[in-house]
């Protein structure tokens, strides 16, 4: 009995909803051999240069499901998440980042991505970006938005850092002012006023 069918028969036995779904999610494992991911992500770069979103997805989603190397999976679902926050689908985006992250916890952009889409759960990944080694301006205007994400946690300590090294590394002002604000409504807060 193959998966479909089993699928299919545990969604009959159960007769719930839950079993309806998992039959809905169900996809045929993609099959491709591990050389033939970098093809399926170089045809998914060229639909997108033609604007062709969702023929990009289709190719980055089956390159991100084949058997191969982690870094061109971790890239693929990267990439997807591109597009997906061109589409204004920021949820399914930041599942395909945190995906990315996963697969290669070095990528420095689904880092930065993750940090700057994923609200409350973005601080973690700002800083590993940072870690990872951005430098130059886009290191100044993720200080700046460390600094504004901190301060709207009560981290009012750890905000002062990061927008002390976004101003000396030139973030752009807007970002500094944004993050100044933020930093003095928490210090209002924090004291009670």
């Amino acid at each position: 009995m193959n998966k479909l069918n089993l699928t299919l028969a545990l969604a009959l036995f159960f007769g719930g909803t839950t079993a309806a779904q998992a039959c809905a999610m169900y996809r045929r494992p993609v099959k491709l051999k591990p050389r033939a991911v970098a093809e399926v992500l170089q045809q998914g770069k060229r639909a997108e240069a033609r604007n062709q979103l969702r023929t990009a997805v289709r190719h980055y989603e089956r390159a991100m499901n084949a058997p191969g190397a982690a870094k061109q999976k971790a890239q693929a679902a990267f990439l997807a998440a591109r597009i997906h926050l061109k589409e204004g689908r920021t949820a399914r985006a930041v599942v395909r980042l945190r995906r990315a992250v996963a697969l290669d916890a070095g990528h420095v952009e689904a880092h930065v991505a993750l940090g700057l889409h994923a609200e409350a759960k973005g601080i973690p990944h700002l800083e590993t970006a940072l870690t990872l080694g951005v430098d130059g301006p886009r290191a100044a205007e993720l200080h700046a938005v460390l600094a504004l994400k901190l301060a709207k946690d009560g981290r009012v300590d750890d905000a002062r850092r990061h927008l002390a090294l976004a101003q000396e590394n030139g973030a752009p002002i807007q970002q500094v002012i944004a993050a100044e604000r933020a930093i003095a409504t928490a210090s209002t807060v924090a004291l009670g006023g």
